[in-house]
């Protein structure tokens, strides 16, 4: 059963907008405020723009916020290739059509590793950056051998009801469950129906079809290089970070803009959502933009 918070926060409902980039349709969502410096959302991998649903609202009182379906994901369309340089163009373009002031990036998973790509192209296009449970030690090219290509490429299903495909929708990684009202309002938007039934609307090659990028640093020297402030949120039981990451991590942030969550995995924002809102604001004061 839904908590009344939850459905509290669902009625602030964005304004749904698109826009082309490289002849692709990029869908994304807007609560205005245009009063206020920016706010954007990046998702991670397998996710969309409707996993902040639940937290965009509860900045627009400081910040005019938006959250993108970048193409392969959501409602935006499907590209026969992928690549850290077609995300930046969308983003930069939804930011633009937006009309944001002075944007800050919070990028989940991958889409902190897009962040990332964006900060160290375009710096000065931005004012701060927070990466959440996001890989930042690899080098920031996105390359995968044949072998990982097929497992992680997926054969489109179609499903006879919207609540069997909702059945089927899963976190990766594996994670237990803490709020499966959550869980229920993240498979119900990113389903659409078909004619042939219920289907994901992610484009289940996006990973196949992912195009390395060259010739770029590390994540640890991006973000050591980096003038823009620089935070990073993690889940204290996350897969991702185990006890030598985490010093990496303490090695690599100031400790103000380091934050564990606790009791939270990878999805951090969707374990404990009022600790990740406080984590990010406060982040956010200490950069004091």
């Amino acid at each position: 059963m839904r908590p009344d918070w939850f459905s509290d926060i669902l009625r602030v409902r964005p304004i749904e907008k698109k826009i082309i980039v490289e002849k692709a349709s990029v869908n994304y969502l807007h609560w205005k405020n245009e009063s206020k410096n920016g706010l954007v959302f990046i998702h991670g991998r397998g996710a969309n723009a409707r996993w902040w649903d639940f937290i965009g609202p509860a900045f627009t009182s400081h910040f005019d916020v938006i959250a993108i379906d970048l193409t392969g994901s959501g409602d935006s369309d499907h590209r026969q290739e992928y690549s850290l340089s077609i995300f930046t163009k969308e983003i930069l373009g939804c930011i633009s059509d937006a009309g944001l002031r002075n944007p800050i990036i919070v990028g989940h998973s991958f889409g902190g590793e897009i962040a990332q790509f964006i900060a160290y192209k375009f710096e000065k296009k931005i004012k701060a950056v927070v990466l959440v449970d996001s890989d930042i030690f690899s080098q920031q090219r996105i390359r995968y051998s044949e072998k990982k290509r097929n497992i992680l490429t997926v054969n489109e299903r179609h499903y006879r009801s919207l609540d069997e495909a909702k059945r089927r929708f899963k976190l990766r990684p594996a994670q237990p469950v803490k709020n499966q009202f959550i869980l229920d309002h993240l498979a119900k938007t990113s389903v659409k129906r078909t004619v042939k039934g219920y289907k994901f609307k992610l484009d289940q090659r996006v990973f196949s079809k992912l195009k390395p990028e060259l010739s770029i640093p590390s994540g640890s020297q991006i973000i050591r290089n980096l003038a823009i402030p620089v935070g990073f949120i993690y889940g204290e039981k996350s897969v991702f970070f185990p006890d030598k990451k985490i010093k990496l991590l303490k090695e690599l942030f100031k400790e103000d803009f380091l934050r564990s969550i606790p009791n939270s995995h990878h999805h951090v924002f969707i374990d404990e959502p009022a600790m990740f809102v406080t984590s990010l604001n406060e982040l956010l004061e200490i950069f004091q933009i």
